[in-house]
């Protein structure tokens, strides 16, 4: 299985754009489901794209096939660790390995290269699947949010996991 990891390029707004106004999958993010315009996308692309210090963020390529997104956020390079945020955009890809690849690969670049320790997330309690990924890959829970997300008129508690890297 080719999966692959490569910085964002602005050709790839509407791959981004598609997968931001999928409701199953930005519901299950914390900023929640917004649907937005190809036009407002546009304008902060090249921001979203910008190789910064505090953020690294790439499209998850399978077999060459741009499938979804992966970032490292709120990188600290004191305290050596950062949050996680991931999805597979494309739904015929689902439950392949391929987020499991990915996740693998930014750990090894976090560690490698970025010299990181810790990788954190929060993940929705009702969000199995999520779930399962992180904890074959041997992310622990830490700690529980209760109610913390509103998502389709209910309330939903917050799993915060991390691995040390």
């Amino acid at each position: 299985m080719c999966v692959s990891l490569r910085p964002i390029e602005r050709d790839d707004l509407n791959a981004l754009h598609k997968w931001r106004n999928t409701e199953s999958i930005f519901s299950q993010l914390g900023g929640g489901f917004s649907p937005t315009s190809r036009t407002e996308m546009e304008k902060w692309m090249d921001n979203f794209s910008a190789n910064v210090s505090h953020t690294k963020r790439f499209i998850i390529e399978f077999e060459g096939v741009s499938v979804g997104y992966i970032s490292l956020n709120n990188i600290n390079y004191i305290n050596r660790n950062a949050e996680l945020g991931i999805y597979i955009g494309e739904s015929k890809f689902h439950g392949k390995g391929i987020a499991s690849k990915a996740l693998s690969q930014l750990e090894e670049f976090s560690k490698n290269h970025l010299n990181l320790k810790k990788i954190k997330l929060l993940v929705n309690e009702n969000n199995t699947p999520a779930i399962k990924l992180y904890e074959k890959l041997n992310y622990n829970q830490v700690g529980k949010m209760i109610e913390e997300r509103y998502i389709n008129n209910q309330w939903v508690n917050v799993l915060m996991m991390e691995k040390m890297i």
